[in-house]
């Protein structure tokens, strides 16, 4: 949750376009480990912005 929120924090709107990107770049480098890795990071991200805010 840490690494979405500063991923949040840094990149605003880019942020999903960046998390696509390098996501795509750690499976064309055939690392399956960090490609989970980012997509978890993804999915946290994409909870992160589509929380209701109060």
């Amino acid at each position: 949750m840490a690494e979405a929120l500063a991923i949040q924090r840094l990149l605003g709107d880019d942020g999903p376009r960046w998390l696509a990107e390098r996501i795509g770049a750690l499976a064309l480098a055939d690392d399956e480990a960090g490609v989970e890795r980012f997509q978890q990071i993804a999915a946290c991200y994409q909870n992160l912005i589509s929380a209701p805010s109060h």
